[in-house]
């Protein structure tokens, strides 16, 4: 496989790397628009409203430590494989 070919599957993964992140932070986008419609109001009590915001919160935390957690292996690996092309650093 020569150089090009080499950085062209670097540069395709870092491409699908943003793209997942980019889903990712629409996930999270929703889940915090979510909150914030539970805590406005509604019809269910105060109790119910606050649980519902404390377990959506949950859900984006995880949603962010899972993107990060992603990130940081996928820039390591496409680092490496950038090296290894012989691609700047």
């Amino acid at each position: 496989m020569s150089t090009h070919d080499k950085l062209a599957m670097v540069a395709e993964e870092a491409i699908e790397q943003v793209r997942y992140s980019r889903e990712q932070a629409r996930w999270l986008d929703a889940v915090v628009k979510s909150i914030h419609d539970v805590l406005e109001g509604g019809r269910a009590d105060v109790g119910a409203r606050i649980s519902r915001a404390q377990d959506l919160a949950s859900l984006a935390s995880y949603l962010a430590f899972d993107l990060h957690n992603y990130s940081d292996v996928r820039v390591s690996d496409l680092q490496a494989q950038l090296d290894a092309a012989g691609g700047a650093q």
